[in-house]
């Protein structure tokens, strides 16, 4: 079966694949909200997790509310694959770990402080996204036609700073000027794969994608500055927000009370917590807490874009160090958001699509004259978990069922269905080694629950993609070594 339909929902994902019931009511109570375009889709790679009210691997669309719960965890929480001028060929003995170590060295894994910045970068990240490291460094790779939307959630409509100001409070920007260039922990990684396999050769060549390549795999997002203010505009429990997260939130919220435009949000926030309302938090489209809302995730996505670009930045330098690669030979494939709230044009009108845990890909017809994968359809990234393959492909027509979405990447199993996992960091570094696969950092205690088999299958889950006409697989890239936080 290519998908299950009930009450209003459609899960795009085999038998093998299907949620929790947990996941199944969670969907069920978006459908029930009159405000949302049905069906509520469940993408291949849906999950529950546990401190969250909503799955993961979810699209939700909507002609005039947005809905800020769907997307708490983090705006342009994203990846980004990056080429080697090498081939797994070229590589020597101690070349990787050299350049593994230099990654280690040069790039700020969980740690609380990044590279510092001014109070004028932080205005000018958020205003420009990606767009800011080169205006910034000008020796950055100019790579901006290769980040999702040119790498700025604001696209050409650039708020003035006093919007900026009004929507990430003080005490997120001064956090932010600390932040930047950091990996992150838990699921984010830097990866080292070789392409074991192509399945489109003329896709692949346009893609900059060659058998035997080597290439650089980045999860990463914004620091936790996305997460910060999505718990400010988003009602949640303390229990699924954490009681630190809920003491600063409160603070915050005090702190609206001196703003006419905050302190109505802030209202409405409290005023759904209280009610015990079971429909969505929502926000009329074109309203002034939507446009602040809006223009705080899009601020936030935008520090993601740019903490991309300026890790690849300290890779490229890293690299060159450790291996002697020129900088410049280090490019970018793509970069895209898997954590986002879109308008975008469907149908006969335009719709507020919410991805929580889906990339947007959109087929060949739908980009621009211009675009670099006009002839392909936009790059979709299909990862397992370290020690799994990950899987390259391109968009389809039949992604108009799910609103132009695709998952992205397989998903947490059910906890009743692991079979196996480790029980401590040894083991985990001993089941990779025995697959050829280097574990560096990573030293947390969390680290366990990145087991791949921890994980849906990534063969199968592309191939079921494959089948149903969801992606065109282009290419199929072996993992060498891992960079954890």
């Amino acid at each position: 079966m290519m998908y299950r339909d009930l009450r209003g929902i459609k899960i795009y994902a085999p038998e093998e694949f299907f949620p929790s019931e947990r996941a199944v009511a969670q969907l069920e109570r978006i459908s029930r909200d009159e405000r949302v375009e049905k069906p509520v889709i469940g993408l291949v790679d849906i999950h529950d997790k546990k401190d969250n009210d909503f799955p993961t691997g979810v699209v939700v669309a909507s002609r005039k509310y947005i809905f800020p719960q769907l997307v708490v965890s983090g705006p342009n929480c994203g990846m980004r694959m990056m080429s080697l001028p090498l081939s797994a060929g070229d590589m020597k003995d101690g070349d990787v770990d050299r350049l593994f170590r230099g990654f280690s060295r040069d790039i700020h894994l969980n740690s609380f402080f990044g590279s510092a910045l001014s109070e004028e970068d932080i205005m000018g990240i958020m205003r420009r996204g990606a767009g800011w490291i080169k205006y910034r460094f000008p020796d950055a790779e100019d790579e901006i036609g290769h980040i999702e939307s040119g790498g700025n959630a604001f696209g050409s409509n650039l708020p003035d700073d006093r919007l900026i100001r009004r929507a990430i409070p003080k005490s997120i920007r001064e956090l932010s000027k600390y932040r930047m260039g950091i990996l992150g922990k838990g699921n984010h990684f830097l990866e080292l794969q070789e392409v074991e396999e192509v399945f489109d050769q003329q896709k692949a060549e346009h893609m900059g994608l060659r058998r035997g390549g080597l290439y650089l795999f980045m999860h990463s997002g914004s620091g936790g500055l996305g997460a910060m203010a999505g718990n400010i505009y988003t009602p949640r429990s303390i229990s699924s927000r954490g009681k630190k997260m809920s003491a600063y939130v409160a603070a915050e919220w005090f702190r609206s009370m001196f703003d006419p435009v905050r302190r109505r949000y802030i209202k409405k926030v409290v005023d759904h917590i209280i009610n015990g309302k079971k429909g969505l938090f929502g926000l009329e489209a074109g309203s002034e807490e939507a446009e602040l809302y809006l223009t705080a995730i899009r601020a936030s996505a935008n520090f993601a874009y740019a903490n991309r670009a300026f890790i690849s930045r300290n890779i490229r330098r890293s690299a060159s160090e450790s291996l002697g690669i020129e900088p410049k030979e280090i490019k970018t494939l793509y970069d895209l958001s898997h954590m986002s709230i879109e308008k975008e044009t469907y149908g006969d009108g335009a719709v507020w699509v919410h991805r929580t845990g889906g990339v947007r890909a959109l087929p060949p017809g739908l980009l621009p004259e211009g675009s670099v994968f006009k002839e392909t359809g936009t790059p979709v990234f299909l990862p397992g978990s370290m020690g799994s393959a990950t899987y390259i492909g391109v968009a389809t027509e039949k992604n108009k069922e799910t609103f132009y979405s695709v998952s992205h990447g397989t998903g947490r199993l059910p906890e009743d269905k692991i079979k196996a996992r480790a029980e401590n960091r040894e083991e985990l570094v001993k089941y990779l080694k025995e697959r050829s696969i280097t574990l560096y950092k990573g030293e947390q205690k969390r680290i366990v629950k990145q087991d791949p088999r921890c994980f849906k299958d990534v063969d199968k889950a592309a191939g079921y993609l494959e089948d149903s006409r969801f992606l065109k697989k282009v290419a199929k890239m072996r993992p060498i070594a891992v960079l954890k936080g």
